[in-house]
């Protein structure tokens, strides 16, 4: 009976364990007068809120009483190329990784990988309106208006099925390029700035 509950008890912590693995909770989008982006992804493990831009700035948030003293955080240093340097390794158990000098220019020190969430992202291969800019977190696509639609080029169209339309030629000149509407209901955004 006891080899029971302590097998019982072994099986719930690794539950308990397992389910405090990084969750995406939330894609923050920056919109300005020059265009709308993807400028940062909010993770939550454990206790901890991370907020990681796609150039690497990590900031995060304990939920609870837990202190952030108890937070290890590593950072790359010059022996892991300059794209890295300076850029955060690890907050506690969750890994960070950048595009590197092994891949396209237009990559180099972009956020590659945080924890199990994958970034990929627009290169040479792809319109040259798009290079660069974020194609994808995890199984998230998203797509950006180009050049057959005329108007708002370069700008948010798509993050997974939520949809970002914008004002164009056809509204007054004082609402062009700025958000319409926001449609649909994946993933969590945020939306900042002036809009």
């Amino acid at each position: 009976m006891k080899l029971k509950l302590i097998l019982l008890a072994v099986i719930m912590l690794g539950i308990n364990v397992y389910g405090k693995s990084q969750n995406l909770s939330a894609i923050n989008v920056a919109v300005s007068g020059h265009g709308t982006s993807v400028s940062s992804v909010e993770l939550f493990a454990g206790n901890k809120w991370i907020n990681i831009s796609l150039k690497g700035r990590v900031s995060f948030q304990t939920q609870g009483d837990n202190s952030t003293n108890n937070t290890q955080i590593a950072y790359y240093d010059q022996f892991d190329g300059v794209e890295k340097t300076g850029k955060a390794k690890s907050v506690d158990n969750i890994g960070f990784d950048y595009y590197d000098r092994f891949d396209d220019d237009v990559l180099r020190g972009k956020l590659k990988q945080a924890g199990k969430l994958n970034f990929t992202y627009y290169d040479r291969f792809d319109a040259a309106e798009l290079r660069g800019k974020i194609k994808s977190i995890g199984n998230i696509n998203v797509t950006y208006y180009d050049k057959f639609d005329m108007d708002n080029v370069g700008k948010v169209k798509n993050i997974g099925n939520t949809k970002i339309v914008y004002y164009d030629r056809f509204d007054p000149v004082e609402l062009r390029g700025k958000i319409k509407s926001i449609q649909g209901d994946s993933p969590t955004i945020n939306v900042i700035g002036d809009y």
